[in-house]
């Protein structure tokens, strides 16, 4: 054989090897190795899952979806598909509207080994909000509705609609861009027609709205009914309630009878008992009665009472209702420099009593109605307790009996307004409408 046939086998004993060779790396590559998942995104979201989609890897045993938290740039496996063929996976227990970011690999196995494929592109998915629920909905004058609704702080806001066809064809619609706005007061309604009224919660997610599902729908029958104008000339008195809302049922009890006889009265609340008793604090609003603030929780007297007791109070009421107390009564009666110096900064004027009925002493019915009927004059306020079942049994007397002597049952500022002709000042307190107290205790 010539030397020249023997480098050309040599050359071509070479290039079969190189070819062997490549074809082993490649087969081994192969083996190794695994594609990335594509077109990975939402197929829905629901309100605690999201469902995915994907295009299946060829010769892909699973898949792994990973949970990536943007402010550590971590991801975390949170749920391993073992089907190939699988395109589809639904993520459960998630929260309510709230954004999460998701990315999938493919896996196989080679040997003893599973060999997975580089991470998908993120992928940004929202949960919806959870569904509204309607507290309350009620027309007291005439023309209006007022509607309440349980708070999503979760979310952005809430859309409510309103209509008088049932399934809202034609509907107004009214939009909240704050999750703490969580009532709304709808004027210009036909009387004696039936409205029909749905919230649903939203989220803003920068790029689009999202939305959760609507309320179960709830009617109301418009009031003809016009709230009673106040006569200046005529005698009035102002029903003050401390301490509550209670937790049993005197505090409904008393709104019933001032709901009866389409009265008013002053509510000094205590902030915890608010925030636990949303309905009630909204009920008193929509019946026109005067909201206000009897701190926190009632633990703290005269000089310590601090300015965190009130403003804890305020925000705890405004949470409850959506609207901010108008007014302050201090525990015991007992008013600092202190207390005067933050309902100035709030807005708030002090209310003391001329009638005090001992009702948390006596809790006598009787007892409390004689107090009330026989020490009575005009422009007086006078001081009860709404949590006591003693007191709501005795108001089921004591308003009819006072309208029936010709006295007009309003709120403080009422009474301030017929009798001074403006509200009070705040931090200034007032025993009646023309008797100011600021001794400082």
């Amino acid at each position: 054989m010539s030397k020249k046939a023997k480098v050309n086998i040599t050359c071509a004993v070479m290039i079969l090897a190189v070819i062997v060779c490549a074809v082993t790396a490649i087969a081994y590559i192969s083996k190794t190795t695994i594609d990335s998942v594509s077109h990975f995104g939402i197929k829905s979201s629901d309100v605690y899952s999201q469902s995915l989609r994907w295009t299946p890897v060829k010769k892909a045993m699973g898949y792994n979806i990973y949970l990536y938290t943007p402010e550590t740039k971590e991801y975390t496996k949170i749920l391993t598909i073992e089907n190939g063929k699988e395109k589809n996976a639904v993520v459960s227990n998630l929260e309510q509207a709230k954004p999460y970011y998701f990315s999938i690999t493919a896996y196989k196995t080679y040997g003893n080994k599973i060999i997975e494929s580089e991470k998908s592109n993120v992928l940004t998915a929202y949960t919806l909000p959870e569904q509204s629920k309607i507290q309350s909905l009620i027309s007291i004058n005439a023309n209006q509705a007022i509607i309440f609704w349980f708070a999503n702080p979760s979310g952005s806001g809430y859309e409510v609609q309103y209509s008088q066809e049932q399934n809202f064809k034609t509907a107004s619609e009214l939009q909240f861009n704050n999750p703490s706005e969580i009532h709304a007061t709808i004027d210009g309604l036909s009387v004696n027609a039936v409205y029909y009224f749905r919230s649903r919660a939203k989220l803003d997610t920068g790029s689009k709205m999202v939305y959760g599902a609507w309320s179960e729908p709830c009617a109301v029958t418009i009031s003809d009914a016009q709230k009673p104008p106040i006569d200046p000339t005529k005698p009035m008195v102002a029903l003050t309630f401390d301490d509550g809302p209670d937790y049993g049922s005197s505090s409904n009890k008393i709104l019933d009878v001032l709901e009866k006889y389409n009265a008013r009265a002053t509510f000094f609340m205590v902030g915890e008992n608010a925030k636990n008793n949303p309905e009630n604090v909204q009920r008193k609003v929509s019946l026109g009665c005067e909201i206000g603030n009897h701190t926190y929780n009632h633990k703290h007297y005269g000089k310590e009472v601090t300015a965190n007791d009130i403003k804890k109070g305020t925000k705890a009421i405004q949470q409850a209702c959506g609207q901010v107390p108008t007014c302050f009564r201090s525990t015991g009666g007992k008013t600092t420099k202190a207390i005067r110096d933050e309902c100035r900064a709030e807005g708030m004027p002090i209310y003391y009593w001329t009638l005090d009925t001992e009702d948390w002493k006596t809790r006598d019915e009787k007892k409390i109605y004689k107090k009330v009927i026989k020490n009575v004059k005009d422009g007086d306020i006078i001081l009860m307790h709404e949590i006591y079942p003693s007191t709501a049994k005795a108001i089921e007397k004591i308003v009819p009996k006072l309208i029936s002597q010709g006295y007009q049952l309003v709120t403080c500022e009422e009474l301030m307004i017929a009798k001074t002709g403006a509200k009070g000042e705040p931090g200034t307190q007032y025993v009646s409408a023309t008797q100011i107290k600021n001794n400082t205790n």
